[in-house]
């Protein structure tokens, strides 16, 4: 995405086992008008506006995730950076236990 090390969005752990129950993002600066390119979406709201079909769907698959990343892939090689990097496979729809 272009940004140096720890400044932009931050998704590096979805190859783990389990992942973060949680996630925050704030602002460091904002502009004087109050205003700015932030958006922010909900995807409960995109979630409810799809077709029951389409949601039965989307539950029947799961994502593979690995630790291996582009740098990993250009220093090392590909075969060698995928057999050393951690692997999972998770849902690709999951509720929070705090929402059931």
């Amino acid at each position: 995405m272009g940004y140096p090390q720890g400044a932009g969005p931050e998704f590096q752990v979805t190859f783990t086992p389990n992942t973060p129950g949680i996630t925050f993002f704030w602002a460091l600066e904002t502009p004087a008008s109050g205003g700015g390119d932030t958006a922010f979406s909900s995807l409960t709201l995109a979630y409810q506006a799809l077709s029951p079909t389409f949601r039965e769907g989307l539950h029947r698959l799961n994502l593979r995730h690995t630790s291996a990343s582009v740098g990993e892939v250009a220093r090392l090689g590909q075969e060698r950076a995928l057999k050393e990097a951690v692997k999972t496979e998770h849902p690709l729809v999951i509720s929070h236990p705090a929402s059931k």
